[in-house]
């Protein structure tokens, strides 16, 4: 390292005289400044030739800590009147160690800028959550970490509590019903009306005389359905007219029951009604133009009139071309919003399709070929382009942006030439929105292509826009498994996918309904054992024709096979063999037939050789017959007799029954 004698020396840490004083190092009192005199005026191991107050104490050496020089401007603290170089000396700084403004929040000894505790609220900067406002006690309703002191939005809502109506509930909203200044979230009477929300049937609507119609607790001004009829009042449109459905055939705020025009075309619905236009439709003719504009209301600002301009017999609400001129009016209207005044292109009051020559050229709107533009030569330097010279192509008459050659409507504005179908008309001047075959007026899917117009359900729209076929209440797509066919219940006998409806073999027994001798019952072998056209399957007698299937005593077995036709016994028991059931077979032990006990009936008896003759008891009475014998000395001798009379009883008491429809057997 170089000391300063020009020599190449060895470097400062092997050097023994690092400033070439002749003083050693390790006496020297400025090691890197040459002071050969070792001057130290106060005495503090600091030679005055490095010392930064040599008058005044402040050692040791800048090495061991000492020189201290808070502003490094070469003069030591404790010889700088202004210690931090702020221009407030030290004796005034309320911190001479820091430059500052002299600001004092708290009015403390210390200045802001060196105080740990700016508000003096007692609460260190570094733990204080409101630092320059004092808040000894920390609340912080939000808990958003600012205390309430300095927040300045206390609740936490958004709303600055300089505006927020309540300032110490949160109702970002700011909702304040009665006005008052009080928001709705501290108020205790929200809506002014003199009762307090406790006690108020209705705590947001003003209801002071707390009217109670139905009195369910529910004040009238706040009761949703007034009218009862499971429509709440805030999207009834009847209220105070009962309207289930909620007819609304124009949009507006009252329902058809309730509106003197259905429809919002400004005619009476009496009116149209007189007239043969649709009352529920603002477009009766479909031509894109309101029904009150043809009825004249528009240009005469009176009630309609009715006027046929053309002069055809068809009033011109009813006219597709209203002035005879062989444009459609929907052509002339301008744009297909209803609710727009038409296109009036010479602004001589008379809308185009009221005017055959909207020009006054002399030439009728559908043969002119600058329908806006007065040309009588009909000039067209152009053949075959359509347009006249009045009217270049390569204008924009409709200032929509694009020139009238190509613009698919050059007389409507339609920057961005929307053609749902791509033909050769944009969509707003399109009188077949969906280009198939069927004009819009008259199409009922404006927007799907259906030629054959095909309305399974008649409700007039079209099944390729709709998405209920049939009207049952059942989607297409959910999906309803007759979608032409009515059925909301989705009955589905044998659970494929068409529902009983629609279905050609309902029981899917692989056979066709109408050829099923079963059907309803699956029965795929078709077996028909007494050939009655019954098949096995729901014949209550297999082996015997009946196709009327009669079953006089309902008990699943019909009378042609039943072996008791008038005794109700589903088991056919027949003890003896003898063709006829125990139910009615006297000669069976315990037979009594279906009417069971008593003797209401007549009684007769037959004799019988020697003794007293054995008594046959026939009991008529009751839901059927019963027989007994009587001998009082011994058995009956004549059982054919008995039996013949017991037969014949019988036969009497099925006569006087009513015939039964028959029906399938149990399973």
């Amino acid at each position: 390292m170089e000391d300063g004698d020009g020599f190449q020396a060895s470097g400062d840490a092997c050097d023994v005289d690092d400033d070439n004083d002749s003083v050693p190092d390790v006496e020297d009192n400025c090691r890197l400044v040459r002071n050969e005199r070792q001057e130290d005026d106060d005495d503090d191991d600091v030679g005055n030739a490095c010392d930064n107050c040599p008058y005044i104490s402040n050692g040791p050496s800048v090495e061991e800590g000492g020189q201290g020089d808070n502003d490094r401007d070469g003069a030591g603290d404790v010889c700088d009147d202004d210690d931090d170089d702020d221009r407030v000396k030290d004796r005034s700084d309320n911190c001479p160690l820091v430059a500052n403004d002299q600001e004092n929040m708290d009015g403390d000894e210390q200045g802001d800028a060196c105080d740990d505790d700016l508000d003096g609220d007692g609460d260190r900067n570094v733990d204080d959550n409101c630092v320059e406002s004092p808040n000894p006690d920390q609340t912080d309703l939000d808990d958003d970490g600012l205390g309430d002191e300095c927040d300045e939005d206390r609740d936490g809502d958004g709303e600055l509590d300089i505006d927020d109506n309540c300032v110490e509930s949160p109702n970002p909203d700011q909702t304040d019903l009665d006005d008052d200044g009080l928001g709705d979230e501290c108020d205790e009477d929200r809506d002014g009306d003199g009762e307090l929300d406790v006690d108020d049937n209705c705590v947001e609507s003003p209801n002071s005389d707390q009217a109670d119609l139905d009195d369910d607790g529910l004040g009238d001004e706040c009761d949703t359905d007034m009218d009862g009829d499971d429509v709440v009042d805030l999207f009834d449109n009847c209220v105070g007219y009962p309207n289930t459905d909620q007819a609304n055939a124009d949009g507006d705020l009252l329902g058809d029951p309730c509106d003197d025009d259905a429809d919002g075309d400004g005619i009476p619905s009496a009116d149209e009604k007189d007239m043969g236009m649709v009352v529920l439709e603002e477009d009766s003719d479909r031509d894109t133009i309101s029904d009150g504009i043809e009825a004249g209301i528009y240009t005469t600002g009176m009630m309609p009139e009715f006027p046929d301009t053309d002069g055809d017999g068809d009033i011109d609400a009813l006219d597709l071309d209203s002035d005879g001129d062989g444009l459609s009016d929907m052509n002339e209207a301008g744009d297909s919003d209803l609710h727009t005044p038409p296109f009036d292109a010479n602004d001589d009051g008379v809308l185009d399709f009221l005017d055959p020559d909207s020009d006054d050229d002399g030439i009728l709107d559908g043969r002119d070929n600058c329908r806006f533009d007065e040309n009588p030569s009909q000039k067209d330097s152009k053949p075959g382009d359509a347009w006249g010279d009045a009217c270049d192509p390569d204008q924009d008459y409709d200032g929509d942006g694009v020139p009238n050659e190509p613009d698919n409507c050059a007389l409507g504005a339609n920057a961005e030439q929307q053609n749902g179908d791509g033909d050769q008309f944009g969509d707003i001047c399109d009188d077949d929105l969906d280009n198939d075959g069927v004009l819009d007026p008259a199409d009922n899917c404006t927007y799907a292509v259906n030629p054959d117009q095909a309305d399974t359900d008649g409700d007039g729209v079209g099944d390729a826009c709709n998405d209920d076929w049939d009207s049952d209440g059942i989607l297409n797509d959910v999906p309803d498994n007759c979608p032409t066919v009515p059925n909301p219940d989705q009955a589905n006998l044998d659970h494929d996918e068409l529902g009983d409806a629609c279905d050609p073999d309902r029981d899917g027994d692989g056979v066709l309904d109408e050829v099923d001798n079963c059907e309803g019952l699956a029965n795929a072998e078709q077996t028909d054992s007494d050939g009655d056209a019954l098949g096995d399957a729901c014949d209550n007698c297999r082996e015997a024709d009946n196709p009327l299937q009669e079953d006089e005593d309902d008990d699943d077995v019909g009378d042609a096979c039943d072996n008791c036709a008038a005794a109700r016994n589903p088991g056919q028991e027949d003890s003896d063999g003898d063709g006829m059931g125990d139910a009615c077979d006297p000669s069976d032990p315990g037979a009594g037939g279906a009417g069971g006990a008593g003797a209401a009936g007549g009684d007769s008896s037959a004799a019988s050789a020697g003794g007293s003759p054995p008594r046959l008891h026939l009991d008529l009475g009751g839901g059927g017959f019963s027989c007994r014998f009587a001998a009082p000395d011994r058995l009956s001798s004549q059982p054919l007799a008995a039996v013949a009379a017991v037969a014949a009883a019988s036969l009497l008491a099925a006569r006087r029954r009513p015939r039964r429809s028959p029906r399938a057997p149990s399973r």
